[in-house]
């Protein structure tokens, strides 16, 4: 893959961070030369950003979601209902049905994760 993980900030120097994310995505990471400078130059370029200023007011700026977001089903099954790396804020509309005749009360159980089954994403 061509895409490089470079961490910035105070956690990243630390070793079990880095061994921890390389493990979740099963690529090696690189620490920045000096994180907390970069966390300096970060906030320097939304500020930038939002006011619209000089060579970067074309720049576009976008939150995440980093985990699939969804409901528990029938089953122990995982129902995504918002994508992880979808834009955000985001919004939805599913349809969902009872799972009996007559029933006439449900609990929604919202969970993030990857899992196809919902016991194994994490219950928020």
């Amino acid at each position: 893959s061509s895409d490089n993980f470079v961490l910035v900030g105070g956690t990243s120097k630390l070793r079990l961070v880095q061994d921890f994310l390389s493990y979740c995505i099963n690529q090696m990471v690189q620490v920045a030369d000096d994180p907390d400078r970069m966390i300096a130059r970060g906030c320097a370029l939304l500020a930038g950003i939002k006011e619209r200023k000089g060579e970067i007011r074309d720049l576009l700026l976008s939150d995440i979601c980093p985990f699939t977001l969804g409901i528990e089903i029938v089953g122990d099954r995982f129902s995504p209902i918002i994508e992880r790396n979808s834009t955000l804020p985001a919004s939805r509309i599913e349809q969902y049905y009872t799972a009996e005749l007559g029933q006439s009360q449900v609990k929604i159980k919202v969970y993030q994760g990857e899992m196809m089954k919902a016991s194994q994403n994490l219950f928020l």
